[in-house]
């Protein structure tokens, strides 16, 4: 969210638990990602518009998918285009 997100934006960071998940989720007021590219923003190597990018591979998001996976956890995304993004990740409670 830094990353991404003019200076002095506010990035927000919520977290909660429903029944047996916790879920955190963290929302920006950047650049956001376009329609077309949130169903692959989680593949490995996808990169959205490459002038945008900053010294990135394309693992992150794919990497942070797997290792949620792993857990019994997801991560989903939401996003409009000059308004931000927001990612949410949820994990089971134990």
């Amino acid at each position: 969210a830094i990353r991404y997100s003019p200076s002095k934006t506010t990035i927000t960071v919520t977290s909660q638990q429903q029944g047996q998940k916790a879920s955190l989720t963290v929302a920006d007021q950047g650049q956001g990602i376009a329609e077309a590219d949130l169903p692959h923003i989680f593949d490995r190597f996808y990169q959205t518009d490459t002038s945008r990018n900053k010294n990135g591979y394309g693992l992150g998001l794919s990497i942070a998918k797997q290792l949620l996976a792993l857990h019994g956890g997801n991560i989903s995304a939401s996003s409009q285009l000059g308004k931000g993004s927001r990612f949410t990740i949820e994990l089971p409670v134990k």
